[in-house]
């Protein structure tokens, strides 16, 4: 309620300066919270409640409101927004993130071009996640990892993990995974870490 308070003061003083048709208002968070589901606390979870952040975008009347399935990632963050901008053109070469501005400023764009997965990284895992599953690889120790799934349509509280030998597309999964890594030159890829579940 505080947070809605204060976001509410913000959006009611850029109401009395008339800068609100002119400002884009970003709410988001870096990670979740398990506040004891699945029996942990804290964020370091590859599951939905720490994995999943809000992404709220408000621009004026420049936006209408609805909900919008694109799979976001913290390194598109900031092409998008400069994309909102129209700062396209300033974006770095060397940003790993993907400009979603027309996306998200027009429901009606044609054949838009979403990702259809995100990385999960933490300590001692890497992870998938499309919308309708999960893949989370737990490195145990040098030579031993956990690798299993979940899917997300059937069990929305992710209450049952699937061994990566009964899950649904999972070689497919695991080869979308080491891309991602090789994509974002992540240290497991670098260090081919957890080899003798992943083929690098």
């Amino acid at each position: 309620s505080a947070v809605d308070f204060f976001i509410g003061k913000v959006l009611e003083r850029l109401d009395e300066l008339k800068l609100t048709e002119n400002t884009i208002v970003v709410f988001s968070s870096d990670h979740g919270e398990m506040l004891g589901s699945h029996g942990r606390q804290g964020k370091p979870y590859p599951e939905t409640e720490a994995f999943n952040v809000p992404f709220i975008v408000k621009w004026g009347d420049k936006l209408k409101h609805r909900v919008e399935d694109l799979i976001l990632s913290v390194p598109d963050i900031m092409p998008t927004i400069l994309g909102l901008a129209g700062l396209e053109d300033k974006i770095p070469n060397e940003v790993q993130g993907s400009n979603y501005a027309e996306i998200i400023s027009n429901p009606e764009f044609p054949n838009p071009k979403k990702p259809k997965s995100a990385l999960y990284i933490d300590f001692n895992s890497r992870g998938i996640y499309t919308g309708e599953q999960t893949m989370v690889v737990v490195k145990k120790d040098d030579e031993t990892a956990e690798i299993y799934g979940y899917d997300n349509v059937i069990d929305p509280e992710q209450l049952n993990k699937i061994p990566i030998e009964e899950l649904n597309n999972g070689p497919k999964l695991k080869a979308d995974l080491v891309r991602l890594l090789k994509e974002t030159k992540d240290l497991w890829y670098t260090d081919k870490v957890c080899a003798s579940v992943l083929d690098y």
